[in-house]
């Protein structure tokens, strides 16, 4: 009776101990939603895509996946880092002075609107085995409870018309837990082609 006492007693210690650790949940990103215009009915198939992003390797490394995606369409496209210098002002004038004898139909800009890091606590699993129903000695809980840490990154791509300068489309995405900055962005690329090509817009 002792020694059962003893391995009860073990078992809840582990449990415990497995409940204060951190986990992370496996990352994935989902369209929050889209956009179109209405009335809109033009399909586009050269652009320049710009990515508004602070930190200039990121800026650089979106576009370059951006426009490789938009090539594999057979479409025409150009990074606005390969046209503009790095350091240079992002705006109306200038990004209209870079693509004036490129003929581009649209310009594809993605910002980032947020991230948010917070922690939720995971309740314990139940045991709900025969043998655990019969056997008052067992353990009750087969996973412990834990803190699940999240990132959320969330993403907004708009495209713009070059010759009326209106935004005719949009679609915002998120991230939970982004393992690198690489994966995301071929997702991301992926679901705006797809969202593009199923609104008849490329």
């Amino acid at each position: 009776m002792r020694s059962l006492q003893l391995m009860t007693a073990a078992l809840i210690l582990c449990a415990l101990l497995l409940a204060s650790c951190a986990s992370t949940p496996t990352s994935h990103t989902t369209v929050l939603g889209d956009w179109m215009a209405d009335n809109y009915n033009r399909q586009l198939s050269s652009f320049m895509v710009i990515s508004l992003a602070d930190e200039p390797g990121i800026r650089v490394k979106f576009e370059s996946i951006m426009v490789n995606r938009l090539k594999q369409e057979g479409l025409h496209a150009i990074a606005s880092s390969d046209i503009m210098p790095v350091d240079q002002e992002i705006n109306r004038g200038t990004v209209k002075a870079a693509m004036a004898d490129k003929d581009i139909d649209g310009v594809l800009v993605s910002r980032l609107l947020g991230v948010e890091r917070n922690a939720i606590y995971v309740p314990p699993s139940p045991d709900n085995s025969l043998e655990t129903t019969f056997n008052l000695a067992a353990p009750l809980v087969t996973s412990p409870g834990y803190m699940e840490h999240r990132s959320v990154v969330t993403l907004q791509i708009d495209l713009y018309d070059s010759a009326s300068e209106h935004l005719v489309w949009s679609l915002r995405a998120q991230t939970v837990n982004p393992p690198n900055v690489t994966e995301v962005m071929d997702k991301i690329s992926n679901d705006v082609v797809k969202d593009l090509r199923s609104k008849g817009l490329i």
